[in-house]
């Protein structure tokens, strides 16, 4: 036979559990999700400047069309800019898919990052390259570029680059930006 005592202890455990379900799902949801940004390559309508681009609609990593660039020297072209990020602290991945015909050089992504100055200073300026790289005759190759901002900092701008160390053709596809918010 069960006493009073041993119902009473019952009834706290079975109440405690679903407490302790919604307490769980209200911190999960709590959390920031992650922001992602698509920049489709099918016009030159969302580049910051077309000099020495074009838009090649045969040769694309999805089919609908892809950004060529030919060069006689280095250069660098300057693709995507995204302003006033909300998100504070966070990790910024910049991906695109690349490929490139007699680059004579080196070919590799540039992330370009401003953060609000503390307390009213001036803001500052980052700028960070790819550790993949393209050179020669290549295919389509997925090349990322990635940024932490580990102080609670107001992101302004993030711009994305393609830098050509040489001569040849790159062309670049499927660019998109995920913001990943850290703790």
């Amino acid at each position: 036979m069960i006493d009073a005592f041993s119902l009473s202890k019952f009834e706290q455990k079975i109440s405690i559990l679903p407490l302790s379900c919604l307490l769980i799902f209200l911190v999960g949801c709590n959390k920031e999700k992650p922001l992602l940004f698509d920049f489709p390559v099918n016009s030159l309508n969302r580049v910051i400047s077309k000099y020495n681009l074009k838009l090649d609609n045969e040769i694309s990593y999805d089919g609908l069309g892809s950004i060529r660039i030919d060069l006689e020297d280095t250069a660098t072209a300057y693709l995507f800019i995204l302003r006033d990020i909300p998100v504070r602290r966070a990790k910024l991945v910049w991906e695109a898919y690349c490929k490139s015909k007699d680059l004579k050089g080196e070919a590799f992504l540039e992330i370009g990052v401003q953060i609000s100055g503390k307390y009213g200073e001036e803001s500052e300026a980052f700028l960070h390259r790819s550790k993949d790289i393209l050179s020669g005759t290549t295919n389509w190759q997925r090349l990322k570029v990635e940024f932490l901002i580990t102080k609670n900092r107001k992101i302004d701008i993030v711009q994305l680059n393609l830098v050509v160390l040489g001569k040849g053709s790159v062309w670049i596809d499927q660019v998109k930006l995920s913001v990943l918010p850290r703790k």
